[in-house]
């Protein structure tokens, strides 16, 4: 009896923690590196690091000339079934929180209805090299494509 109460307490832990992995979201793996979009004059660059298992760090800044301004600070955060977009800007007082509302395997879509702009942050890689952000607000978008970027060394 007591051997029989041990195989079902571990199999109900067993499948209590494959639940939880099962319905943790994904983090986008195909974002960590370094990413560079060249407009004119203007490099602006976004880097993103593993920091935890739920926890994606990020950073852009451009470089005008020999001039490097940073632009906003990111996070990617898994709470429980739940991945948000964190972005810290200058501009605003508190960091912002945009909820995923679509994971996919080469796109992901963050939302926050209440924030002025922008509401929606869109991520997706059409190839391993290539990164595409959008974000939208109201009648707002704009529109990003990077390229992996490579140090010289």
């Amino acid at each position: 009896m007591k051997i029989h109460t041990a195989i079902l307490i571990f199999m109900s832990v067993c499948i209590s923690c494959s639940t939880k992995i099962d319905n943790a979201p994904e983090m986008p793996e195909w974002l960590i590196g370094t990413w560079k979009m060249t407009q004119g004059e203007v490099t602006i660059y976004e880097s993103w690091a593993f920091e935890s298992d739920s926890t994606r760090d990020g950073k852009s800044w451009f470089m005008a000339d020999a001039d490097t301004s940073i632009i906003e600070k990111m996070k990617l955060l898994r709470r429980a079934a739940d991945l948000y977009f964190i972005a810290d800007v200058p501009q605003n007082n508190t960091p912002v929180y945009f909820k995923a509302i679509t994971i996919d395997k080469n796109k992901y879509v963050f939302e926050n209805p209440e924030h002025d702009f922008p509401q929606r942050i869109i991520y997706f890689t059409p190839h391993n090299d290539t990164l595409r952000a959008r974000i939208e607000g109201g009648s707002q978008e704009k529109n990003f494509v990077f390229t992996r970027h490579v140090p010289q060394r």
